[in-house]
C-alpha cells in the first residue's frame, strides 16, 4: 500500500468546502479525466452509497467502482474503489475549519495495486501524486472561482 497526502486552504467556509468535495456530481469538475459519475443505489449520499465512474485515458474509458465508507458532514468523506485498476484503495477528504471563512482540506489516498499493475506500480504512484496534487488545487480553484487549470 502506498499513502499519498495532499492539503491546501481554501478562502470558503467548511460547509461550501464540505458540499462540494462530498458530492461525486462534483468529481468532472475537479477531475479531468472524468467523463460521468453515475449513483447505482437509491436515495441520497450515506454511508454504503456507491457509484460509477467512466473515467477517460485517450481514446479508451475504463469504469470504476466506488462505495461511501464515511460519511461525516462537514468533517470527512472517504470512498472506496470496488473495481477498476484501484480496487480496494480508499480516498479520504478530510476538512477542518480554519476560520469562519477559510478551510483546511486534507486528501489521504491509500492506493492498492495488483496484478500486473504491480510491475509498473511506481510509474502509477509518480502519476498519482502529480494528479492528485493537480485534483486537490482545481477544488480550490473551483470553490475560490478561479479559471481550472
Amino acid at each position: 500500500m502506498v499513502k499519498i497526502t495532499d492539503r491546501t486552504i481554501i478562502d470558503r467556509p467548511v460547509e461550501e468546502v464540505w458540499s462540494f468535495v462530498s458530492d461525486p456530481g462534483n468529481v468532472p469538475k475537479w477531475y479531468q479525466g472524468t467523463a460521468e459519475v453515475r449513483q447505482r443505489s437509491e436515495g441520497p449520499t450515506a454511508v454504503g452509497t456507491t457509484f460509477e465512474a467512466v473515467i477517460q485515458f485517450g481514446s479508451r474509458s475504463l469504469v470504476t467502482g466506488a462505495r461511501c465508507l464515511v460519511l461525516n458532514p462537514n468533517k470527512e468523506v472517504t470512498w472506496e474503489f470496488t473495481s477498476g485498476l484501484m480496487k480496494r484503495s480508499t480516498d479520504c477528504w478530510r476538512m477542518e475549519p480554519i476560520d469562519e471563512k477559510s478551510t483546511r482540506l486534507t486528501r489521504v489516498f491509500e492506493m492498492r495495486v495488483s496484478g500486473f499493475w504491480r510491475l509498473i506500480q511506481p510509474i502509477v504512484v509518480r502519476g498519482t501524486k502529480r494528479a492528485h496534487e493537480a485534483e486537490i488545487n482545481n477544488v480550490k480553484r473551483f470553490l475560490e472561482g478561479e479559471p481550472q487549470v
